[in-house]
């Protein structure tokens, strides 16, 4: 059995890149290959949250979004930890379970959201347990 790695060091272009651009070493390495990536509530702060959607001050703006103050970023933010803490018991930690199987052409598939790393790990296990990139391109040889 494979072991599953749990955030791993990924190429850049994992998530980024027409999977028949890749090369036969990274597909042999990444291909039906699950890994477990951590994502815990992140920090934020007002002042980066006013930089990111300054878009929407802008005049040709056409939506509603209407920014909010420091004070009710902050309330929000405070709310938001608490249902977030609620969801993901583990100390705020959420398992993401992601694959290169070819579910889209251009990055690794998302198998799931885990409150455990056990359940995490159960099914990565279980998506590990098909064709590898190699018996798929074996499969693929024609014989003349």
């Amino acid at each position: 059995m494979k072991k599953i790695y749990v955030n791993p060091k990924v190429p850049s272009f994992m998530d980024s890149k027409d999977i028949n651009d890749r090369s036969e070493s990274h597909l042999a390495k990444w291909f039906n290959r699950a890994y477990i990536r951590t994502q815990d509530f992140g920090e934020d702060n007002y002042q980066e949250y006013s930089e990111r959607m300054a878009y929407t001050q802008e005049e040709d703006y056409q939506g509603e979004y209407k920014l909010d103050t420091e004070e009710e970023f902050n309330t929000r933010r405070v709310e938001d930890e608490k249902k977030w803490r609620e969801w993901w018991p583990d100390n705020g930690i959420r398992y993401d379970v992601r694959i290169l199987d070819g579910g889209a052409w251009d990055r690794t598939t998302n198998k799931g959201n885990y409150k455990t790393l056990e359940e995490a790990m159960e099914v990565a296990k279980d998506l590990m347990s098909g064709p590898t990139f190699m018996d798929k391109f074996n499969d693929s040889l024609v014989s003349l």
